[in-house]
């Protein structure tokens, strides 16, 4: 079985690095088209608790 990653990564403004990752399977039924994938890259945010 053949897979598919994407990977978004920056650095904060204090310096830290902060990253989301997507791993996949490819060329199945099931698979989660690319555009999905962007979509949901596109509402990746920082996040920093209340608490913090």
């Amino acid at each position: 079985m053949d897979g598919k990653a994407t990977t978004f990564a920056f650095e904060t403004a204090d310096g830290g690095l902060v990253s989301w990752s997507f791993f996949g399977a490819a060329g199945v039924g099931d698979e989660v088209p690319d555009a999905t994938v962007q979509k949901i890259l596109g509402t990746v945010r920082e996040f920093t608790p209340a608490d913090s």
